[in-house]
């Protein structure tokens, strides 16, 4: 940049512009630092989790919902102290120590336990009153899968169980009687071990704040190098 005055200037800066890209999720508090050799460490306040990643175990089963439960990582170091749980459309789910409807969740959290429940609305994922899920059937559920009988009713233990995709909000899609929103398409008589959806963008996520931070080293594909001299950061 040129600036009009008296003063011959002795000095002139290259301006050289790069770019590196870091992929991933972050939160509030959590904190990334670049070194001048180019090495990248986070400070991660906070931790996002797609519940398929976890095993899932049965809780119990009550009016109107099934509880539902997850073994999540155990450590002796990072305790946790928030939760936010997303359902799959996105609405949040309500935190509280005693489970009393669908659409709720608790995390227990102690030096021995890292459990996580969430309640399920029978109308959500096709399982009867009466009706206890296997495993199977309750890891198709968080993989985009509604569960049905014949006639497209709840299913409660008797007759043909069949499995349909969870509407994701493109193409066409059709209301089961039990309201359940699914695509417009072929059930399946066998229950579904591999998601949806290969772009599942429907999924139950975990959103909590750890007590303590994890500080670790970023690897990156060929690091981040810098040039000497003032910097700016954009993130």
């Amino acid at each position: 940049m040129l600036v009009e005055g008296t003063t011959t200037p002795t000095e002139y800066k290259l301006y050289i512009e790069s770019k590196s890209a870091i992929e991933g999720w972050w939160g509030d508090g959590d904190t990334l630092h670049i070194e001048a050799d180019g090495r990248v460490w986070e400070e991660r306040n906070n931790r996002f989790v797609d519940l398929t990643m976890y095993d899932s175990m049965w809780a119990g089963n009550y009016e109107g919902y099934k509880l539902v439960g997850f073994k999540l990582d155990k450590s002796s170091k990072n305790y946790y102290k928030g939760i936010n749980c997303l359902k799959y459309d996105n609405t949040i789910l309500n935190v509280t120590n005693n489970i009393s409807s669908a659409d709720q969740c608790y995390f227990q959290s102690g030096n021995d336990d890292k459990d996580f429940y969430l309640s399920i609305a029978d109308n959500d994922s096709g399982w009867g009153e009466s009706y206890t899920p296997t495993a199977d059937e309750i890891i198709a559920y968080f993989n985009g899968w509604v569960m049905k009988e014949d006639n497209a009713s709840l299913y409660n233990g008797t007759g043909n169980k069949r499995w349909l995709k969870r509407y994701q909000g493109s193409g066409t899609s059709i209301e089961l009687t039990f309201d359940a929103l699914v695509e417009d398409g072929t059930s399946v008589s066998r229950c579904p071990t591999e998601k949806a959806y290969d772009d599942q963008t429907k999924v139950y996520k975990l959103y909590y704040e750890l007590a303590e931070p994890i500080i670790r080293e970023l690897i990156t594909e060929n690091g981040i190098s810098t040039h000497s001299g003032e910097k700016c950061t954009f993130v």
